[in-house]
């Protein structure tokens, strides 16, 4: 009774949190949260400063206690914790062990680096997003010795092997920044289970040429393949719904590209300085491409768009350096019936 009740409430939320259900149907759902936080100042409560996201809840944005056990609460001021916010326990030497609470979706960028004295985390399966070095210089990471370090929803939290070819197991649902700065690998397979690629996931892997990526993936996080220098070609899934802020940002031998089919929005920089880049394939669906999103593509000569002449005017492209797009010549491929 208890999951049916969670289950019904999760559906009636049309401004949610990140919605994750399990025990009420055959397959677990997943979709990507719509809050943005709200311009109220931040609030205080125990030993919490937080603040609030549109839809009422909370992340929390400092720790300012003093225990060496922490437990995250469920709620603070009657406003549910979903987040940790960028370096909130950061530096913090007194905290050994951290409770995570089940409502907790994201833990933010370098939210526990280098809290010397934590040793012990416990992860609750409502987590699915954790930022680039959230734990790094902790003895906690130090300590684990595993190839994937795999923890919450299925995040590959980081990658610690020294393949040149990997392929993510099958467990995994969510890419944290796994493989950032990794010099060994060549070829990465996603598999059909990974759902979204996080903030710089594979940034500065100098060596990366080629990533398969599943056929349900519906967000690449911000910088997520940034200096991917060798990485020339890449089809992103009709799954794929956004692509993050400086996704491919310099990806310099990046020459094809081609955008599935229900991808909304490109982000800004997304494709930077990827100065080789010739053609790209454009879906319909897309409606904002932002700013500077195709700066210094000097080498922009076709793109395909999947739609009627009219559709692609109607797209908002932001920024005056996004005229390589605008100048290349266009291919309309309206999609019959």
């Amino acid at each position: 009774m208890k999951n049916i009740i969670v289950c019904l409430l999760a559906l009636l939320m049309t401004a949610s949190c990140v919605i994750s259900i399990t025990g009420c149907a055959e397959k677990e759902s997943f979709s990507l949260p719509s809050r943005s936080r709200t311009d109220e100042p931040l609030k205080m409560s125990a030993s919490y400063e937080y603040g609030l996201y549109d839809d009422g809840c909370a992340i929390i944005i400092a720790y300012t206690g003093s225990e060496r056990e922490v437990t995250i609460p469920d709620s603070i001021d009657g406003h549910t914790v979903v987040a940790i916010g960028d370096s909130a326990f950061a530096q913090n030497t007194a905290v050994t062990k951290v409770s995570l609470n089940k409502s907790l979706e994201m833990i933010e960028s370098y939210a526990f680096y280098a809290c010397s004295s934590l040793t012990d985390i416990d992860f609750d399966n409502s987590l699915w997003h954790i930022g680039a070095a959230a734990f790094e210089r902790t003895p906690w990471l130090s300590s684990r010795t595993e190839d994937f370090v795999i923890v919450g929803n299925g995040i590959l939290l980081k990658y610690q092997g020294s393949a040149h070819k990997v392929t993510v197991p099958e467990n995994v649902r969510h890419i944290s920044y796994a493989f950032s700065m990794n010099e060994n690998i060549v070829f990465v397979d996603m598999g059909n289970n990974v759902l979204t690629v996080g903030d710089s996931a594979f940034s500065f892997c100098p060596n990366l040429r080629e990533v398969k990526l599943g056929e349900n993936v519906i967000s690449i996080g911000n910088g997520a393949f940034e200096n991917c220098e060798a990485l020339v070609r890449v089809n992103l899934p009709d799954s794929l719904l956004k692509i993050g802020n400086g996704a491919f940002n310099l990806c310099i031998y990046l020459n094809d590209i081609h955008i599935g089919g229900s991808v909304t929005e490109i982000g800004e920089s997304a494709f930077n300085e990827c100065q080789r880049l010739k053609v790209v394939t454009l879906p319909a669906s897309v409606k904002k491409i932002g700013v500077n999103a195709f700066e210094n593509c000097f080498s922009l000569l076709l793109v395909f768009y999947k739609g009627t002449e009219e559709e692609f005017n109607s797209v908002e492209i932001e920024g005056v350096l996004n005229y390589h797009l605008r100048d290349a010549k266009k291919i309309f491929e309206p999609v019959e019936g």
